[in-house]
């Protein structure tokens, strides 16, 4: 198919009662911006470059489509399919993308910042060095996506489904993650600086030397997790379970342990100087070179001076 104009594009949905087919169609640099494609098939289209700010995708087939560097800021995407199209470097910037099915997507690079991505399937997508501060990810299907050095800040990843999900080097610094199963995920060396994961399921997981400075982790369960040198200085903790949990070596400065059970933990020279352990749990930890400097033990069971 030779390649398509605006113009073209209007005349079209003007002479058809049924949504667009433009399956592969060449639809490079286009200004698509503002229009009502609601519907449109444009399965295996060339979209690269296109201008599609404020456009109206609804319901759209994009499969297969190549949307590389295409601008799609404030576009409305909902319920559009997107398997396997191509995003690279593409502005999705406070999109609509509810219910969007981007499985096995690439999005490498793309900007995603304040998308609503609300149960969107990012199964197997690759987000690497995307930008996806402020998303919303409520309730995505974000199992074995790889958000490699992505940005995360302040995203809200509450109910996602998270399986063999790959966050390497990724910054999810004030990011809301609540009541969510987390467990068995390598997040070693991982900015958590300031996120909120209350009550959620860490167990299993892998926490070493990661940034957990004022987290919010209450009620949460990290039985068994390892967080061996990790930060937690200024953490809320209270009423977490880090039963058998490997703290050895942590800083855990200034924290709020009210209620939280360390029992059988690994405790081995952590740093709980100023923090507050009242009604703390501490039978059968391993104390071993720990700092318990200016503390409050008050009601705090298993620890003997």
């Amino acid at each position: 198919m030779s390649k398509l104009t605006r113009t073209d594009v209007i005349k079209l949905m003007d002479t058809n009662t049924k949504p667009l087919n433009l399956k592969g169609a060449n639809l490079t640099k286009i200004d698509f911006s503002n229009l009502d494609l609601r519907g449109a098939d444009f399965t295996g289209a060339d979209l690269s470059n296109s201008n599609l700010k404020k456009t109206d995708l609804t319901a759209a087939n994009l499969k297969g489509a190549n949307l590389s560097n295409a601008d799609l800021r404030g576009a409305n995407l909902s319920i559009a399919i997107l398997t396997g199209a191509i995003l690279h470097g593409t502005i999705l910037k406070k999109a609509n993308l509810i219910g969007v099915d981007f499985k096995k997507a690439n999005l490498i690079n793309s900007d995603l910042r304040g998308a609503d991505l609300r149960l969107a399937n990012l199964t197997n997508s690759k987000l690497t060095n995307a930008k996806l501060s402020e998303a919303i990810l409520k309730e995505a299907k974000l199992s074995n996506a790889d958000f490699t050095n992505a940005n995360l800040t302040l995203a809200n990843l509450t109910g996602a489904e998270l399986k063999d999900i790959i966050l390497k080097g990724a910054d999810l610094r004030g990011c809301i993650i609540i009541k969510t199963d987390i467990t068995f995920i390598d997040l070693s060396s991982i900015k958590f600086r300031g996120a909120d994961l209350t009550g959620s399921n860490l167990s299993g997981s892998n926490l070493t030397n990661s940034s957990l400075s004022d987290i919010v982790l209450t009620g949460a369960n990290l039985s068994g997790v390892n967080l061996s040198n990790t930060n937690l200085i200024n953490a809320d903790l209270s009423g977490a379970d880090f039963n058998r949990a490997n703290l050895s070596g942590a800083d855990i400065r200034g924290a709020k342990l009210i209620a939280t059970n360390l029992s059988g933990a690994n405790l081995t020279k952590a740093n709980f100087t100023e923090a507050e352990l009242i009604g703390t749990n501490l039978r059968k930890a391993i104390l071993t070179d720990s700092i318990f400097t200016d503390i409050d033990l008050i009601g705090a069971t298993g620890f003997s001076s």
